[in-house]
């Protein structure tokens, strides 16, 4: 009796809590307040919709949890800085009313008179201290420079100098440039040198007309401050013979159409521009803002359908944010790389910093450094597409980021387990992971696409293709080092990685997928790799798992070194192996061949580590490679045949696993974003004159 007495007493106490919860939920509801905002509007108003506030910061400042602010369409010159955090239960809303087209806009439009300054170069005055972006009707334009290139040409390496015999660190020799009549003392030199997936700019420190050699800091350094190795190329003797440089900041160099120079001490801004036209009939305009939103120790709050023109958001240190159903095209430019100059510091790009935040459906396009970066725990990208990002094609700008939280502690690598122990505030400090990158299309970088170093990421439904354009050296899916393990990298597709290779001009260079040194516990299954000069899938460290990949059309199928971990400056902390991939494990792999390394004659042979992979010459036993239907055909060697382990992902419908990535009565996956990328949202940009 009295255990009924106690079960009822504890039945009205749950429904007494759920009642009062829902009651705290209408009462937030009814609490939350929506502003309004219109470029026509006025800051003075009460920001209701019929009489709406003319700056998003006014409904910003006003802000508290649960509230919300409708943006009328139109374009806002501002950063956005949120005052206050939401809650979990009261997010703070900033959304873009009724999927009317907003636009942050980063520019500001040049006024000034336009007089003719020589040929069909004009010139005018320009009240700013810099100009490092200029536009033409929302057309990018290219700082004079030389060799000269197109807009569309930012991955053209023949728009690249190429350097001549006799060049070190701190001096370029070359014989196009005496040819130029132009003392390039002054400029800017973008070097892309040495190991060439790093890139340099450094100022030109002495030249003279006529003369074959420039000659610039020899202070080139990267990450660790580690000095450049500048290897000696094949069969040659020049060390520097497959390096690359272009020149800008001169006045001299503006000779074509679409080009601009700014001269920062009288500020004159000179313009060749389109088709010679007058640019007074233009809509000329400079870049001015970095960040169209940018909060700090903020939490839940969600951003959804603003799009962004030459400026980007910055959430640092933020916790449960969205950011969903925008557009970002041009959002960051860095003239320099920042991180490389003697100031080293962090250039300007997309980037979320904290814990739980999602990026979802959106775009990124025609940034020159970075793309996306998420930096901490839980942090997922889905559904968005990431394009035409790091001209430069240095490591450290990839396409899509994945990073550890920049809080770790130091000895966060001794304490690793397989798998990871949970983070609790007691071992907040032991390691950063659970990031995802899923179902996104990433495409056309001067460097690695997707770079992930945080442990237990999850990289799958990524189609990911044509990168390493203008370095080598390079791989599209990127796992740095051991921040990366207990990775699994799953259901993507990858392929166009064709580079000038290692030590030489021949494009036979160029990776897939790639857990570099010191990797531990990375997982690769079920991916599609293809039309990478040199390696489709390459795993170093040991540990790692390999199966049910299809690869084909690299010269390296999947390669797993067996030597000791090489001593490198930037991993001296790091415990080293003496033997590579002793435990790591690949089985129903369909490829061309498994090896330990570059070398052709190092096979490997199966043992009961590598077992039950397919080694498979053309014509593959799929059912159409050229529709991209990468199912085995039926009834070939490869139905049936794949073995079932207890640690691996075991989704198949016949007796036995198939071997390669998908099943042949399987479901034909198709990876990426589920949406076309759509550029209307920009015509308002463009004003008639």
């Amino acid at each position: 009796m009295a255990l009924k007495i106690i079960k009822l007493i504890m039945k009205i106490y749950i429904l007494k809590s759920i009642s009062i919860a829902m009651l705290l939920a209408l009462t937030i509801t009814a609490q939350a307040k929506e502003y309004y905002v219109s470029p026509k509007g006025n800051d003075t108003n009460s920001g209701t919709i019929y009489l709406p506030f003319k700056t998003i910061q006014k409904a910003a400042d006003l802000m508290v949890a649960g509230d919300v602010c409708f943006i009328r369409e139109g374009i806002y010159h501002e950063t956005v800085t949120p005052k206050n955090s939401g809650t979990v239960v009261k997010t703070i809303r900033f959304e873009a009313y009724n999927n009317e087209n907003v636009i942050l806009d980063g520019t500001k439009l040049v006024e000034g008179k336009w007089t003719k300054y020589k040929g069909n170069i004009y010139k005018t005055k320009v009240e700013a201290n810099k100009i490092d972006q200029l536009f033409a009707d929302t057309a990018m334009m290219i700082e004079a420079r030389w060799p000269n290139m197109k807009s569309t040409e930012v991955f053209d390496r023949s728009k690249w100098a190429a350097v001549d015999y006799g060049s070190k660190h701190g001096m370029i020799v070359s014989e196009a440039i005496a040819k130029t009549g132009i003392d390039w003392t002054g400029a800017q030199a973008y070097l892309n040198v040495a190991h060439q997936w790093w890139t340099w700019c450094r100022p030109i420190i002495s030249h003279k007309v006529g003369s074959k050699e420039l000659n610039y800091a020899a202070d080139l350094v990267g990450l660790c401050d580690y000095t450049p190795e500048f290897r000696k190329p094949d069969n040659l003797l020049n060390a520097w013979a497959d390096d690359y440089f272009y020149l800008f900041g001169k006045l001299e160099a503006l000779d074509v159409e679409k080009e601009w120079y700014f001269n920062p001490k009288t500020k004159e801004l000179y313009f060749y521009a389109p088709e010679g036209k007058n640019p007074a009939t233009l809509n000329v305009t400079y870049k001015v803002t970095d960040y169209g939103f940018y909060a700090k120790d903020k939490n839940y709050i969600s951003i959804k359908g603003i799009n962004f023109f030459a400026c980007t958001f910055l959430l640092e240190d933020c916790n449960h944010c969205i950011v969903a159903n925008s557009n970002l095209k041009f959002p960051s430019y860095a003239r320099t790389i920042t991180e490389y100059d003697q100031e080293r510091k962090e250039s300007v790009f997309s980037k979320i910093v904290g814990d739980y935040n999602k990026v979802d459906h959106i775009s990124i396009s025609f940034a020159n450094n970075l793309g996306l970066m998420t930096m901490g725990n839980y942090n997922e990208v889905t559904n968005s597409i990431i394009h035409d990002v790091n001209w430069s094609g240095t490591l450290i700008y990839p396409a899509l980021q994945l990073s550890a939280s920049p809080h770790l502690g130091v000895n966060w690598f001794n304490t690793i387990q397989y798998p990871p122990t949970p983070r609790t505030p007691e071992n907040s400090d032991v390691t950063s992971f659970g990031n995802v990158a899923g179902n996104n299309t990433l495409y056309n970088c001067g460097g690695p696409i997707l770079v992930y170093h945080a442990a237990q990421s999850i990289v799958e439904y990524n189609h990911i293709y044509d990168g390493g354009l203008a370095c080598k050296d390079v791989s599209l899916v990127y796992g740095c080092w051991p921040f990366s393990h207990s990775s699994t990298v799953r259901y993507n597709w990858v392929h166009g990685c064709i580079t000038e290779d290692y030590h030489s001009k021949e494009k036979r260079g160029g990776l897939g997928i790639r857990c570099d040194d010191q990797s531990r516990h990375n997982i690769f299954h079920h991916n599609v790799v293809w039309d990478c000069g040199d390696i489709g899938i390459i795993a170093k460290g040991d540990d790692n798992i390999i199966y049910n990949n299809t690869v084909f059309n690299c010269r390296s199928s999947i390669e797993m070194p067996q030597k000791a971990e090489p001593l490198k400056v930037w991993a001296v902390q790091w415990p080293r192996l003496l033997n590579e991939n002793v435990n790591t494990r690949a089985f129903n792999n369909l490829i061309n061949n498994l090896k330990a390394s570059r070398n052709p004659k190092d096979t490997l042979a199966a043992n009961d580590k590598l077992f039950n992979n397919y080694i498979a010459q053309k014509p593959y036993p799929l059912r159409d490679i050229s529709k991209r239907d990468f199912r085995p055909l039926e009834n070939s060697d490869i139905v049936d045949n794949g073995v079932s382990m207890s640690y691996a992902e075991n989704k198949y419908s016949g007796k036995f696993p198939d071997m390669g990535a998908y099943e042949a009565d399987g479901e034909l996956w198709i990876p990426g974003a589920k949406w076309a990328e759509n550029n209307d949202w920009m015509k308002v940009l463009v004003k008639t004159k």
